[in-house]
């Protein structure tokens, strides 16, 4: 868990200019301020969504087109910074949760959630069914950060 305050925000940093190594430097630290006002407005508790946060922004910073693709396809193979111990163990945990959550899907979105993961077509009812899914799982995110309870199903 990351601590709050002063340090958190020196923390994001780090890992900031960690995600952002492989953007030249003239877009480097622009890209890093992106990834800490975004930090800064949703407030991540755990390393791993920093992480994440900060991929999400160096992503849609290479689809942008600024630097040749073959920059964009390391980014997209997760091929930024080579792994520590301390990273490997946060993605074991994220697949175990991730792996947990699939599980925990009635049958009908565990098909739709592996057609979109494989990148297969997907019918119109099927693209309205998983888009009104997610809407609502959002909306009980968002109550459950708000009152501190918990997702009811």
């Amino acid at each position: 868990m990351l601590e709050t305050g002063e340090t958190q925000v020196a923390d994001w940093y780090a890992i900031a200019r960690q995600m952002t190594r492989a953007i030249p430097a003239r877009d480097r630290e622009d890209v890093i301020q992106d990834i800490i006002c975004i930090c800064l407005a949703k407030r991540p508790v755990e390393e791993y969504l920093v992480y994440c946060l900060a991929k999400q922004v160096v992503v849609s910073y290479w689809r942008k087109g600024r630097v040749g693709s073959s920059n964009y396809r390391k980014v997209c193979f997760f091929q930024i910074y080579m792994p520590a111990a301390d990273e490997l163990l946060v993605q074991v945990e994220i697949r175990t949760y991730a792996r947990q959550l699939f599980e925990s899907l009635p049958p009908a979105f565990q098909t739709l959630v592996q057609k979109r993961f494989f990148g297969a077509a997907m019918t119109g009812a099927e693209r309205k069914r998983l888009w009104y899914w997610r809407k609502w799982l959002l909306k009980e995110v968002i109550r459950e950060n708000r009152t501190g309870g918990s997702i009811s199903g």
